[in-house]
């Protein structure tokens, strides 16, 4: 396929500070989770794997992010002629909260409780067997602690659900720590193999290798399928990337402010 990987490397840096400049205001947060996955947001929407309105499930788009702590990451599409653009992230009586809700475009899912986005994708896709396109659904890795997630794994795989693409956000961090030291969830690639899934491992910050995901959609028709994204939670702000403490927790408006400049000016370097 053609694209400009680095059309993508500027849109990354200019979608970080869009969405700094949205929580900016509020006072509570989950930078961390929405830039590890944020990067492969803007691949499949750049190349149109992303899908809104009636050309997706449901007439409400493709993709399920089933790790609801980042599906806020939905409201950087937000057109300016919607009624919620305007509203303020976080703010009482806005429908932009941290957890994302029905009456927001291209959202199948309300988030909030882990473990339930393949579950009721395989509910989707029994419904909509004709639409054959993918269906995306976003799980964190601490995440695949949940034991529904490998129910509906199981159910998908008897069901040949091939159109169900479970995205893993790789970032070894959940909200209490590293996951190696709390309960360490071993091989992923192995578990989803041995499931009866096709797998592909990638970096998820790598526009080089993200490249690789339609061709992996494309020839991998007779089964679910897997993507792997190896991630760095908080990428893009060291102090965020270091610490597992800036999970739920606001840096405050002045540091803010003071990472919107500092990407502001890789953004400018970028040109």
């Amino acid at each position: 396929m053609t694209y400009s990987s680095n059309k993508f490397n500027k849109e990354t840096i200019a979608e970080r500070i869009n969405y700094l400049k949205l929580v900016e205001d509020s006072k509570e947060c989950l930078i961390p989770s929405v830039f590890s996955l944020l990067d492969f947001y803007i691949y499949i929407r750049g190349v149109n794997l992303l899908l809104s309105g009636n050309a997706g499930y449901n007439n409400n788009g493709n993709l399920i992010i089933s790790k609801g702590h980042a599906a806020s990451v939905f409201y950087l599409d937000i057109d300016k002629k919607d009624k919620f653009y305007l509203q303020k992230f976080g703010e009482d009586g806005s429908s932009l909260g941290i957890y994302a809700n029905l009456e927001i475009s291209n959202i199948l899912q309300p988030s909030g409780s882990l473990g339930h986005g393949v579950g009721v994708a395989c509910g989707i896709l029994i419904a909509n067997k004709n639409v054959n396109k993918p269906l995306f659904v976003i799980l964190g890795d601490g995440e695949c602690y949940e034991g529904s997630v490998w129910e509906a794994i199981t159910f998908a795989v008897a069901n040949k659900l091939n159109d169900l693409v479970i995205v893993v956000d790789n970032n070894k961090r959940c909200i209490l720590g590293d996951i190696e030291k709390i309960l360490p969830i071993g091989n992923l690639e192995d578990k989803f193999n041995g499931f009866g899934c096709e797998v592909l491992k990638i970096d998820g910050h790598d526009f080089n290798e993200l490249c690789l995901i339609d061709d992996f959609i494309e020839k991998n028709r007779r089964k679910p399928k897997v993507i792997i994204l190896d991630t760095i939670k908080g990428k893009g702000i060291k102090f965020m990337e270091d610490s597992p403490l800036w999970h739920n927790k606001h840096p405050g408006k002045e540091k803010i402010s003071e990472l919107i400049s500092q990407f502001s000016g890789s953004l400018e370097s970028a040109e």
